[in-house]
């Protein structure tokens, strides 16, 4: 079942994409949900965040260099720890945990950034400069 999780959430997320659509019905959505899917979910959205901080200024996603490589968004189970949320309030999971240089280091020979709109630079680090003339 995890690998089911990783060959489709963690590849998209690891290509870049912005979103997954589950087609299941909202019960077993729930039980998957505080089962297998919330974890692994929190995990590959936080470790994409994380990249696009660390590596991208926040201004691009980060994606696979190598399209085939196997290479994946995920929090380094050493520093980093997920937790059921037992308060009816808040958020239903609750991450812990810092990234470590090793790791960025890791995202940066494993990751490129691609930039958001009006964004441009290796690390999507410089406002894009619009021409006055063509606006």
């Amino acid at each position: 079942m995890r690998s089911d999780l990783v060959h489709t959430i963690g590849e998209s997320a690891a290509l870049g994409a912005a979103g997954v659509v589950l087609w299941v019905s909202c019960q077993k959505a729930t039980k998957y949900t505080d089962g297998p899917l919330g974890p692994y979910v929190i995990n590959v959205t936080s470790a994409a965040k994380l990249c696009s901080k660390a590596l991208c200024k926040k201004n691009a996603k980060c994606v696979r260099k190598s399209l085939d490589s196997g290479t994946y968004l995920h929090l380094n189970p050493c520093f980093f720890n997920i937790r059921l949320n037992p308060s009816i309030r808040g958020p239903r999971f609750h991450v812990s945990g810092h990234l470590n240089n090793p790791d960025i280091l890791d995202m940066k020979h494993k990751f490129t950034c691609q930039c958001y709109q009006g964004w441009m630079g290796i690390y999507c680090e410089m406002p894009q400069i619009t021409d006055p003339r063509k606006v």
